[in-house]
């Protein structure tokens, strides 16, 4: 087992920068029947399950929404999930805008007759268009369910199938703190030892509720430092999912390329054909029939493991990091490092990078996995002056010619997201 480099070094100081707020637990749901003690939360096309008596990330995620089975659109950023209570128990509801599907814990089906309408559950205004969070209650408030919209709520009754009373301000009805009071992302009830208590997420912070007393129990907290690879398994599934995106786009172009290089035609004029230059270093007809379809095996290699990470993913502690050898010499886990085609890590530090950031780092990580030839002499830093004097060689097995290359084709725009810019 060879030990690869991380796609890059942390400037000083950087692990303990702060991202921007952003929505990363867009709905959480608890798990019933042989999946209790479970919890599953969702990002982007993902999700993963959270052990309640291990207090981690379970391994082998983030997964495919789609296995739930949740077809498209309930598959890909849904806005909220609810555990059915009393006559549906057993049962499972994901909402997407204005429609919801029913899921069967014991069939592991969705169940006929779904998707239906929002307008079903005769919510009123303003959770008639969009539902923010569900949650479920627990001992004395068992009977009945919560939508959040926005800042206001609902209280749903399970037995009647009606909402009972006026919508209220998250402020004045659950006396959730600061932010959480203007609208939460998602909602769960706990597992185990925790059964007695509700979670809400908001950005990268949560809260915690105490159904015994009707009242939060504490401050907001760090959501990465107390539920082990939760927020750093579905900030790699938001990378995954724009990541998958740019590499659709790309493999779009450079199929379309291959084409016109096999007639014997030079690139059509533009973007793709100075993307192709910049990154690849190919430009005559010869150049591109060489490389191209060993580039495009390349981008489907990367497409097919993010379609798929499970088997390649997983999370590292601190510890872990260290015990890897995938941390500095002060004991600062890399954000991403990869034992070739053992596995991609990623550490609680890879929370601290933006968005596209992240995403650069996962479709970088997946090239060093499937890659043999993607070796640290291959491995060219897209800010690094080596990287304009590259060889076509040596590009085809560099992991930041195909995250540059894909973002130059996805923004029109050399935009090289990656180290350079950790905050975006």
């Amino acid at each position: 087992m060879r030990f690869l480099l991380p796609c890059f070094l942390l400037a000083p100081g950087l692990a303990d920068a702060a991202p921007a707020p952003r929505v990363i637990v867009e709905a959480a749901v608890e798990g019933a029947g042989s999946y209790a003690n479970k919890s599953y939360f969702f990002a982007g096309d993902y999700y993963v399950r959270y052990d309640w008596s291990a207090d981690r990330v379970d391994p082998g995620y983030p997964a495919p929404a789609k296995d739930w089975p949740l077809s498209p659109p309930f598959g890909s950023h849904p806005n909220a999930a609810l555990d059915g209570q009393g006559p549906y128990d057993g049962k499972a509801y994901v909402f997407k805008d204005t429609s919801y599907v029913r899921y069967d814990w014991a069939t592991d089906q969705i169940d006929v007759g779904f998707p239906a309408a929002l307008s079903a559950w005769k919510l009123p205004v303003p959770c008639n268009s969009r539902v923010d969070a569900a949650l479920s209650g627990r001992g004395r408030f068992a009977e009945h369910a919560w939508f959040f919209c926005g800042s206001q709520y609902v209280r749903y009754d399970w037995a009647s199938g009606v909402v009972t009373g006026q919508p209220t301000p998250i402020a004045t009805g659950w006396h959730l703190p600061g932010a959480f009071a203007g609208g939460v992302d998602a909602a769960i009830n706990g597992g185990g030892g925790f059964a007695d208590r509700a979670y809400f997420f908001r950005d990268t912070e949560y809260v915690r509720y105490r159904w015994d007393t009707d009242a939060p129990d504490g401050p907001p907290e760090r959501t990465v430092e107390k539920w082990p690879g939760l927020i750093e398994m579905l900030e790699v599934a938001h990378g995954a999912t724009l990541a998958k995106g740019w590499t659709e786009g790309a493999l779009k172009w450079l199929r379309e390329d291959l084409a016109r290089a096999t007639a014997g035609q030079g690139s059509a004029p533009g973007i793709g054909a100075q993307a192709l230059l910049t990154h690849f270093r190919l430009s005559s007809v010869d150049q591109r029939k060489a490389y191209l379809p060993m580039i495009i095996q390349g981008f489907e290699a990367s497409k097919k493991i993010m379609e798929a990470p499970a088997g390649s993913v997983r999370f590292r502690t601190a510890a872990e990091a260290v015990a890897d050898r995938g941390a500095d010499a002060q004991g600062v886990p890399y954000p991403a490092y990869t034992y070739h085609r053992q596995s991609m890590s990623f550490t609680s530090t890879f929370t601290n990078f933006g968005p596209k950031c992240q995403a650069a780092m996962v479709l970088h990580e997946s090239v060093h996995f499937h890659d043999p030839a993607a070796t640290n002499a291959n491995d060219l830093y897209e800010h690094g002056p080596a990287y304009a004097t590259m060889s076509a060689d040596q590009a085809a097995h560099n992991p930041s010619s195909y995250v540059s290359f894909a973002g130059h084709i996805a923004y029109g725009a050399d935009v090289r997201y990656g180290a350079g810019r950790p905050d975006e």
